[in-house]
């Protein structure tokens, strides 16, 4: 019985959003640390990068998808109700839209 749960949770939009958001986590960390390293072997903690940022908010949008998507679910409507719903969803996209909105020019 554990395995089909296991199995159910890997398939379901709230799985394959976790798991998308564990890459882009992944290729943004892959980013950082080799603009940190460097090739010459020094350590160099200024730098920027475009891509980096990408991957970086794009990561924690998906992220907040994916839980999202447990709150408007069948879990969130048993744990939560209906208002509960509603004012976790509300929270969850305020808090998403505080932190990227400065990195996107709308703050």
């Amino acid at each position: 019985a554990a395995k089909n749960l296991v199995a159910k949770h890997l398939v379901s939009p709230h799985g394959k959003l976790g798991a998308l958001a564990g890459v882009l986590t992944l290729a943004s960390s892959i980013l950082a640390a080799s603009k940190t390293l460097g090739p010459n072997g020094k350590m160099n903690y200024l730098w920027r990068d475009r891509l980096h940022r990408m991957f970086g908010m794009g990561a924690y949008v998906v992220a907040g998808f994916s839980i999202l998507s447990v709150v408007n679910a069948g879990w969130g409507k048993h744990a939560l109700g209906p208002q509960g719903q509603k004012a976790m969803s509300a929270a969850v996209l305020g808090v998403q839209a505080m932190v990227i909105a400065p990195w996107v020019g709308l703050a």
